[in-house]
C-alpha cells in the first residue's frame, strides 16, 4: 500500500503550547523559572529542535470537529432551525 505525503500549515488564533509529561519527575523541579518547566515539558523534534504537536493530537482534534459540526448540523435540522419547515 503506497502512502501519501502532504504538507499542511495549521494556523491558530492564540498561542499553544502542548505539554509531555515526562516519565519522572526532574529534580529540583519546584526551584526551576516557569521558563524552564515549560522546556522540559515541551514536545521538541529530537533533530532540528522545533515545536511540534503530536499527529494523534492533531488526528483527535480534527475527528472531534468534525463530530461536533455533524452534530450542530443535526440539532438545526432536528430543532427546525434551518427555515425548511
Amino acid at each position: 500500500m503506497a502512502s501519501n505525503k502532504i504538507s499542511v500549515v495549521i494556523q491558530g488564533t492564540s498561542p499553544l503550547m502542548m505539554h509531555a509529561y515526562p516519565l519522572h519527575q526532574p529534580e529540583g523541579l519546584e526551584k526551576m523559572t516557569p521558563a524552564e518547566q515549560a522546556e522540559i515539558a515541551a514536545y521538541r523534534d529530537e533533530e532540528t529542535g522545533e515545536l511540534y504537536i503530536p499527529a494523534a493530537a492533531i488526528q483527535r482534534c480534527l475527528v472531534q470537529a468534525g463530530t461536533y459540526s455533524m452534530y450542530v448540523v443535526y440539532v438545526v435540522y432536528v430543532v427546525g432551525l434551518c427555515g425548511g419547515g
